[in-house]
C-alpha cells in the first residue's frame, strides 16, 4: 500500500509539475507577444510618419539631381564631368532606373573618349548592375566579363568582385 501512496504523490507531483511549467510557458509567450506587438506598433507608426514624407523625400532627391545637372551643363573638365555623372548615377541608381542607365552610358562614353580605363570599368559595372537588377543576367554577365581585372583599380577591386556575387544572387533568387 506504501508503493501504491507513493507512486500515487510522484504522480501528483508530477502532474503540478507539468502544470507550473506550461503556465511558466504561457505567461511568458504573453508577454513576449505582448512585447512584440508593442514594438511592431512603434515601428508601424514611425513608417507611417517616413510614408507621410514621401512628396519631401522625393523633392528633396529630384533637387539634388537638378542641381548635379545644372553642374554639368557648367562643367568644362573631363574628370570633373565624369564624377558628377557618377553622382548623378549614384542619385537615380534606386529611384529610377531608366534615369541611372542614361547617366552611366553618358559616363561610360565619356571615359572612353577620355581614355579612362577606371571610369570605364566603374560605368561598366554601373551598367551590368541595372541589367541585373532587372533581369537581364545574359547580357549584365557579358558586360562583367568583358571587364579585364587586371585594369580594375585596387579601391574599385571590391566592387568588382562583390557584383559577380549580387549577379549571380540575383539570378538564383529567380
Amino acid at each position: 500500500m506504501v508503493n501504491f501512496v507513493e507512486s500515487r504523490n510522484v504522480l501528483i507531483f508530477a502532474e503540478k509539475s507539468l502544470f507550473m511549467t506550461r503556465l511558466l510557458l504561457l505567461l511568458t509567450l504573453t508577454i513576449v507577444a505582448y512585447t512584440v506587438k508593442a514594438d511592431n506598433e512603434q515601428m508601424l507608426k514611425e513608417l507611417d510618419q517616413t510614408v507621410a514624407q514621401r512628396r519631401e523625400f522625393i523633392k528633396a532627391k529630384e533637387d539634388k539631381i537638378a542641381l548635379l545637372k545644372q553642374q554639368v551643363k557648367a562643367e568644362r573638365d573631363s574628370n570633373m564631368l565624369l564624377r558628377l555623372y557618377t553622382n548623378i548615377y549614384t542619385e537615380y541608381h534606386v529611384f529610377k532606373f531608366d534615369s541611372a542607365m542614361c547617366y552611366a552610358e553618358k559616363g561610360y562614353q565619356l571615359a572612353l573618349r577620355q581614355h579612362n580605363q577606371n571610369y570605364i570599368n566603374r560605368f561598366l559595372l554601373h551598367r551590368s548592375e541595372l541589367l541585373s537588377i532587372s533581369g537581364l543576367y545574359n547580357e549584365a554577365l557579358d558586360i562583367l566579363n568583358s571587364i579585364d581585372s587586371t585594369t580594375v583599380e585596387k579601391d574599385a577591386m571590391f566592387y568588382y568582385y562583390f557584383h559577380y556575387f549580387t549577379h549571380y544572387s540575383y539570378k538564383t533568387s529567380f
